[in-house]
């Protein structure tokens, strides 16, 4: 029997891989190593050391202006201010908690689409956008020992700052 490779396959894979990739972080943060930065310096080194070698691999063309490289760098500045706050979060709350809060920048992304980019999005767009909030605001709930609803509070705010990040390191 042939296996079926199309997009809807890749894509569940890729949010499998994903997933498992952010509950073996959140694990590693908050059961097994002693903070943040220990678990920052070896993934930073294994970062910079592909960097190096893809850009080895494939370096800049010739006549890149001095503007597309420092949005890059920008980008890459604001996607690492966001996968920080994610991982500091994750050492101290729930994975289950933190992730689909973060991850809710594609509506940021859509909402910066209108806004700058004239784009329109019809009344099932803004309607699945208002259902993945409310997604998110309902994960980031909890209940106390004694039946009282809690909130992320602070965190549920960071969060969807970083969750903007993210949006606009795209």
């Amino acid at each position: 029997m042939p296996i079926l490779v199309n997009w809807t396959s890749i894509a569940i894979l890729s949010a499998v891989t994903f997933a498992w990739v952010n509950i073996v972080d959140g694990h590693l943060l908050s059961k097994r190593l002693p903070g943040l930065r220990a678990f920052m310096l070896p993934l930073g080194t294994i970062n910079l050391i592909y960097g190096w070698l893809l850009f080895y691999l494939f370096p800049l063309p010739q006549g890149v202006s001095l503007g597309p490289l420092l949005v890059a760098v920008a980008s890459g500045i604001l996607r690492t201010a966001a996968v920080i706050i994610m991982l500091y979060y994750l050492k101290r709350e729930e994975v289950s908690r933190v992730i689909p809060v973060v991850f809710t920048y594609p509506i940021f992304v859509a909402i910066i689409a209108v806004l700058l980019l004239g784009e329109t999005l019809d009344y099932l767009q803004w309607l699945a956008i208002i259902i993945v909030v409310a997604g998110a605001v309902i994960l980031s709930a909890r209940q106390s020992p004694f039946g009282a609803t809690i909130w992320l509070g602070k965190s549920f705010l960071l969060l969807l700052g970083a969750s903007l990040v993210f949006a606009l390191a795209v």
